[in-house]
């Protein structure tokens, strides 16, 4: 473990530069029912095995995404330094593609010489859970989202800094609301034949649509629940969506 990574009680930190850390928190193996069957794009209700990463406690904020995209080496594209509408360095970074996120997990990748990437939606979503099998992490009673989650109720329709509101039991912060968070996986219409050990599924798609996760600063409260999916191309960007890395 080289000196610019420090481990620590719940996590490791890995120092980017410029006084500027990431920090990644241990999600265990496990299994977990991923979906719901409520919604037809949350069926059907499957098994899922899970091997152990570490996912930022944070989504990605302004500070972070400026100085890999200025410091660190390109590896397949140019990053914008500062792309976010809503401006502010604890704020989570917006207004980037799944392509810009990518490259961001890419450049991490190079530097530190560990795989960093984004989250299967899979991973996404048994991160988010952390064992629980409600709608929402902390239960079903979703008036207790606002102590967890920035979204249309309380969120001034703007992004927030990260870190504000109650972590998920595996200490993962803003994991509901505040923005969309990019996963690897195409889209797919339902969970038939869906892969149960974790991986992206990428193959026999609807489209090139790419797969977010978690609600944001404008989502209804059913949009911020642990299974409800959302789709976008993956070279589009705006300001609901944003990006969380996983390192395994």
């Amino acid at each position: 473990m080289s000196n610019s990574v420090q481990p620590e009680q719940e996590g490791i930190t890995y120092d980017l530069g410029h006084g500027v850390n990431l920090e990644m928190v241990h999600i265990p193996s496990g299994s977990f029912l991923m979906g719901e069957d409520i919604l037809e794009f949350e069926r059907p209700r499957h098994q899922v095995n899970i091997s152990p990463f570490w996912m930022g406690k944070y989504a990605v904020t302004q500070e972070q995404w400026q100085v890999v995209a200025t410091t660190f080496e390109k590896v397949n594209r140019d990053l914008k330094p500062d792309p976010s509408y809503f401006k502010g360095a604890k704020r989570p970074v917006e207004e980037v593609s799944w392509y810009d996120a990518v490259e961001f997990g890419d450049r991490l990748s190079k530097k530190f010489n560990q795989q960093f990437r984004l989250p299967s939606e899979a991973e996404w979503e048994y991160a988010c859970r952390a064992g629980s099998t409600t709608k929402f992490f902390f239960g079903d009673d979703q008036k207790d989202l606002e102590k967890y989650a920035w979204y249309s109720i309380n969120s001034d329709y703007k992004t927030q800094p990260v870190g504000q509101k109650l972590p998920n039991p595996w200490g993962l912060y803003d994991i509901e609301g505040n923005c969309w968070e990019w996963c690897l996986d195409k889209w797919h219409y339902t969970y038939d034949d869906a892969p149960t050990d974790g991986s992206a599924w990428i193959e026999n798609s609807a489209n090139e649509n790419r797969l977010l996760r978690g609600g944001s600063w404008n989502a209804f409260t059913r949009s911020c629940s642990s299974s409800f999916r959302n789709k976008l191309y993956p070279e589009y960007g705006n300001f609901y969506y944003g990006c969380r890395i996983i390192c395994t």
